[in-house]
């Protein structure tokens, strides 16, 4: 990982080509040299409790809402924020994830999670809600992705990305293992702003929590 002493942001260089980075993505099982890095975990219950918890400190209103919601999560993993968003949205809200590994696809459709393997690229339609957890690391080309993004969202919906500020910090202050080449980069905050404003949308709130340094923005297209 090298920093930018321009801008901050800590990235990894050189990177996996891409198409070592989609194949990561689909299996879960990053190559690291001669050893392999295996990233597909396991469903958490944990994870579903603190989502539910911050989305009400976050979004109070929505819960009282007459609705309802179309919410997507993108990089979904095994579901937790589906679960989560189940519990806060109103009756008949539409409640779906996408996400490119497939382990946790087939894990999520077995605990009856509407996870699927469909592209971004082949979303269709609209939605008040989006959510991006801790997916910004992982991002090749962040501002095109947002992009891609802001045409999935309604105009004045609301895009939830929690990511950490890894570019902010110090070196002697980053976790021992860094997993890489599944991080491709560790943004600070401004990194962040940065790349949603040049993909057109506008920060309305910005919240940071105390937990492994991660920080939570709550933001809308004008």
């Amino acid at each position: 990982m090298v920093k930018c002493r321009g801008c901050g942001l800590v990235y990894l260089n050189p990177r996996p080509a891409a198409s070592d980075i989609d194949e990561a993505a689909r299996t879960g099982m990053h190559k690291f040299g001669d050893q392999a890095l295996n990233v597909i975990g396991s469903y958490s219950p944990r994870k579903v409790r603190l989502y539910a918890n911050r989305l009400r400190e976050l979004m109070p209103d929505q819960a009282q809402a007459t609705g309802p919601y179309s919410w997507l999560d993108i990089g979904a993993g095994y579901g937790e924020m589906l679960s989560a968003a189940q519990e806060i949205l109103p009756s008949g809200s539409r409640i779906a994830g996408i996400e490119p590994c497939e382990p946790k696809v087939q894990k999520a459709k077995a605990l009856g999670i509407a996870v699927t393997a469909t592209p971004l690229s082949k979303v269709e339609g609209t939605h008040t809600h989006l959510s991006l957890i801790n997916v910004f690391s992982h991002l090749p080309d962040p501002v095109e992705f947002l992009r891609q993004l802001a045409g999935l969202l309604e105009v004045g919906g609301t895009l939830l990305v929690v990511t950490g500020n890894g570019g902010d910090i110090a070196r002697d202050e980053f976790p021992g293992s860094l997993y890489l080449p599944d991080h491709l980069l560790f943004a600070g905050e401004a990194n962040v702003k940065t790349a949603f404003e040049r993909a057109g949308f506008e920060i309305i709130a910005n919240k940071a929590i105390r937990i492994l340094r991660r920080w939570i923005v709550h933001l809308s297209l004008p």
